[in-house]
């Protein structure tokens, strides 16, 4: 393990390191000397440290930014709130910790190279700030310093099994770990002297840090005979993730002994956590990463002044027993002696489950995520260097962008290549549908088409292009615009056919009047209706969701009957779950001039509508402000108070006559929403509109996996369920449920045609609300309901199945449903209501907060917006991150020179083909299409004329 902290702020940070990492205070027992230091890092080949013994006085200026051999000031700046170092711990599991103990110093000695390459590591992505000549950049400089400290043990712990008096009731335990202290200086060879380290780019990478040590480690203890395993925990989301390894063979009873310190502090953080429930029933499961950094700190009793290094081995050994004891010698000596069966490489593995596990959802990301992804699936078989040339030897590209290195494959860029290519080469290609005498600006309805929306009607009606593009921000009336054009091609006699990406643009548009909607993914699977659609136009709505293998799908179809496509979305909005960028793939790559709606019909408050506007281009402070401005920015720290105020609000529209349908609450997450649900019920069960005859049922929660994921056995629990939504052999069919009874059993081969999904309890009453998250079907299956689909609970029959507020009945076992009260911003995109009610728990969900989540969720009602949070501070911070995707095009015009111009070689060739068959095509055309003429007399050849075409029979010519 390789944790990171900041220790401290100006001259206190410096103070209490420099009391904390010297030995008198460090709470260690050993003689002067004992413990091993010294200096790693470039830097300190720069400042003349390397291969000195550590002077601790060196190490006091250095974290004061002073020369550590002079006392001079060493770096640019000396700014008072300045952060003093950095603490890096790399820490070790019990198992090699033991090892040492019991003599094999072999382990000590790979522990050590371990953290001085892990820090190497971290020393390449050392960076600088630039702010000379106006300029506002960031450099690498690629070099920094460490001291590094090792320790031996924890801080004492209390053995309950000993009597109050006895001398070893509290003592330390062992715990082999190094402090790797990083002074905040960094050498600037481009402008020459000392700065400030920027030292988030490494915080953001400290996962892939971790995992890079633990590799690495791992793999040199593999390398000394060592076996290891790789032990999993529940990572939050449902699913079992990487937690950490050991070497396998040591005694568990012995591991568990040695975890008192873990296991103390995992006690105080839940009476904590308890502590804080009692006061506030909505706060956090669990500590923050800083909060156990400091609970850690701060509980640590002080050392025994009357204890020796002896003693604490000694105190140590009788621990454990004499056969433990015969154990750990035992799984020693096997590694000494070669005995153990050879770790086999999982690099290649790991890799492509890697590969397949990310790029399922993105097409470029940073390489640090898929190396993190293939250590986990590879510890103590595989080190970074080893998971990275594999990478490359599967086809991984990686280019340097921004500072960043971004990862993508050959064939992607392809995929995107040739979805860019059909949008530009359909440009001026088909007849336009025209403009029809008679049509105007009104709609049936009487209402008159803006500016932007008459111009985009008429530019869709007169284009030539296969592929179009509007964009428009959410209530810029693109339905309207719609309606025109339909009216424009109906005129025409011309076919249009609309789809939706989801069910609920779906249910949009058959609302605004376009009855026949499907979803893109029926139409993909239909083929009548693309035989219907032949020749015609079809929209598509709501394309931001729309992911790459669908785009490319639907070209196909496109292509084989001469499909010319629309596309409607908003590229500010969330975008599609599997990878893809479709939206800016069209136009940044595929030159397809967009039809834009700019003017937002939707807000009738002229501030609120200034306010999204703001929010749709992306000036995320500007419309947090002004929302604020506007008095519907509600800061309440604590979580009960909030929820209940938000509850509040929901009950009084309802009282007030707003239909539960024309109020949306949103949260970014579904815990969050879990929270404000209860305080909603609560409020309704308070005012009489909630049933007293509640009822549990079990409801199908979907445990968000990628096909890789299910690929692997261990990703399942006994319990849990699959639903099939394609065939697959072995006698399944579309709709059957398999229960997980053994996670060895599960037909893995066919994770591709299932999803996976979890039971969890749910309390109904009438008065609910629930929507569908998929479709079923009712009782007697006279009726369809389809995902997304909400409905009031109005009571349960005899049987005890669901009556729904029209009538229809659902099966108690039906599962696919939750409570409907609460969604989640992706949940809420694409809705109109009257009102809004916003929570935006920092802590809660932070991650899950982006300028898209914001805009998305803000920008729903017409009428009016209340937002709550916790923390208005930390929301304005995390609005201003931007969600949307990278596409694998945004590398291809950084690649190295070598593989562009290897790739340009590639396309000359096929471009040199194309034109060659394309030639031969026109060639065999005109000899096809020539009229046939009467052949003209032959004239008589001259005698010297028959004399060379005998010639020439033969072969040969003069």
């Amino acid at each position: 393990m390789l944790r990171m902290k900041p220790v401290g702020k100006g001259e206190r940070g410096a103070r209490r390191a420099e009391l904390y990492y010297e030995k008198s205070d460090a709470g260690y027992y050993r003689a002067e000397g004992e413990l091993h230091s010294e200096w790693i890092g470039k830097s300190g080949d720069m400042l003349g440290l390397t291969g000195q013994k550590p002077d601790y006085e060196h190490f006091k200026r250095l974290i004061r930014g002073l020369d550590p051999h002079t006392g001079e000031q060493l770096t640019a700046r000396l700014r008072d709130d300045r952060i003093a170092a950095w603490d890096l711990t790399a820490s070790m599991p019990k198992g090699p910790t033991l090892a040492i103990e019991r003599g094999d110093t072999r382990v000590l000695d790979a522990f050590r190279e371990s953290y001085r390459e892990a820090f190497s590591m971290v020393e390449r992505y050392a960076t600088t700030r630039v702010r000379i000549d106006g300029r506002q950049d960031d450099r690498v400089t690629g070099n920094l310093l460490a001291y590094a400290i090792e320790h031996d043990e924890t801080r004492p712990v209390e053995d309950e099994n000993l009597p109050e008096d006895h001398p070893w009731r509290i003592m330390p335990l062992p715990d082999r770990h190094a402090h790797l202290v990083v002074p905040n200086e960094t050498w600037d060879d481009v402008e020459q002297r000392w700065k400030a380290v920027k030292f988030r780019p490494i915080m953001d990478l400290r996962k892939y840090f971790d995992r890079s040590f633990d590799a690495i480690f791992a793999a040199k203890l593999s390398g000394l005979g060592y076996e290891i395993e790789t032990r999993l925990k529940d990572d939050g989301k449902g699913k079992a993730g990487y937690y950490s390894w050991d070497i396998k063979g040591m005694p568990a009873s012995v591991i568990e002994r040695l975890s008192r310190r873990t296991q103390e502090v995992k006690r105080l953080e839940r009476e904590i956590v308890a502590g804080r429930k009692a006061l506030d029933p909505y706060a956090p499961d669990h500590l923050s990463p800083v909060e156990r950094d400091r609970l850690g700190a701060t509980s640590r009793r002080t050392k025994r002044d009357d204890l020796t290094s002896d003693d604490c081995h000694d105190y140590w050994a009788s621990l454990i027993s004499e056969e433990e004891g015969r154990q750990i010698d035992d799984t020693i000596g096997r590694a000494r002696l070669g005995l153990n069966p050879k770790s086999p490489s999982l690099a290649a593995k790991a890799a492509d489950f890697s590969m397949r596990h990310h790029f399922e959802k993105e097409s470029a990301l940073p390489i640090e995520q898929l190396v993190t992804t293939a250590l986990e699936q590879s510890m103590g078989s595989a080190t970074p260097d080893d998971i990275e040339r594999e990478l490359a030897r599967q086809g991984v590209i990686v280019v340097d962008k921004d500072g960043r290195r971004l990862a993508t494959t050959k064939q992607l860029m392809e995929e995107e290549d040739g979805l860019a290519a059909f949008a530009a080469d359909g440009r001026g290609m088909v007849a336009a549908i025209g403009v029809e005498e008679g049509l105007t600006r009104k709609l049936e309805t009487g209402e008159t088409l803006n500016d932007g929306q008459w111009e985009a009607a008429r530019g869709l009606l007169e284009s030539q292009n296969r592929v179009n593009v509007v964009l428009g921000p959410a209530g810029a009336g693109k339905s309207k615009l719609l309606r025109k054009f339909d009216e424009g091609a109906t005129l025409a006699g011309e076919t249009v056919t609309y789809l939706g990406t989801t069910a609920t643009a779906v249910k949009v548009l058959k609302k605004d009047g376009f009855e026949e909607t499907q979803t893109v993914a029926r139409f993909l699977l239909d083929e009548k209706m693309q035989q219907a659609a032949a020749g015609g136009r079809v929209v598509i709505d709501e394309t931001s969701i729309l992911g790459h293998a669908d785009a490319a799908k639907l070209f196909a179809v496109a292509r084989k009957h001469d499909l010319k496509l629309i596309f409607v979305g908003d590229p500010m909005q969330h975008g599609s779950i599997p990878r893809g960028a479709f939206l800016r793939l069209l136009t940044d790559y595929g030159h397809v001039k967009p039809f834009r709606l700019t003017e937002i019909l939707r807000q009738k408050d002229p501030e609120y509508r200034a306010a999204a506007q703001s929010l749709s281009e992306g000036k995320s402070l500007a419309g947090f402000d002004a929302l604020d401005k506007l008095g519907w920015v509600e800061e309440i720290d604590h979580g009960q108070d909030r929820y209940t105020h938000m509850a509040a609000d929901y009950v009084q529209a309802l009282q007030s006559g707003t239909a539960w349908n024309d109020v949306l609450i949103v949260a970014p997450t579904h815990r969050e929403a879990g929270h404000i649900t209860g305080e909603i019920r609560a409020q309704l069960r308070e005012a009489g509109k909630l049933g007293d005859d509640e009822r549990e049922f079990n409801r199908l929660a979907a445990v968000d996996t990628s096909e890789a994921e299910r690929g692997e056995a261990a990703t399942y629990r006994a319990g849990d369920v699959l639903v099939f939504h394609q065939n697959a052999k072995g006698g399944f069919t579309k709709g059957d449920r398999l229960k997980v009874t053994d996670p060895a059993a599960v037909p893995v081969e066919h994770a591709d045609k299932f999803a996976l999904f979890r039971e969890e309890a749910i309390r109904l009453a009438a008065g609910d609300v629930i929507r569908f998250t998929s479709t079923v079907r009712t009782l007697g299956k006279d009726h369809v309901i389809k995902n997304g689909d909400a409905h009031a609970v109005a009571g349960f029959t005899d049987a005890g199945n669901i009556r729904l507020d029209n009538g229809w009945v659902v099966a108690r076992d039906a599962g696919h449903f939750r409570q409907g009260f609460v969604e989640t911003s992706i949940g809420s995109q694409g809705r109109t209501v009257q009102q809004v009610i916003l929570g935006m728990s920092a802590e809660a969900g932070r991650a899950a907060i982006n300028m898209q989540q914001l805009y998305v969720s803000a920008s729903r009602a017409s009428g009016r917006l209340r937002l709550y949070t916790d923390d208005k501070a930390d929301i304005r911070d995390a609005i201003q991150k931007d969600s949307q995707k990278r596409l694998a095009l945004d590398l291809k015009a950084v690649l190295p020179r070598e593989t562009k111009r290897e790739e340009r070689r590639i396309d000359g060739i096929a471009r040199r083909q194309r034109a060659s068959a394309l030639n031969r095509m026109r060639a065999a055309w005109k000899r096809a299409s020539r009229p046939l003429t009467p052949k003209p007399p032959t004239p008589p050849l001259s005698h010297a004329a028959r004399i060379m075409q005998q010639e020439r029979s033969y072969g040969h010519e003069r």
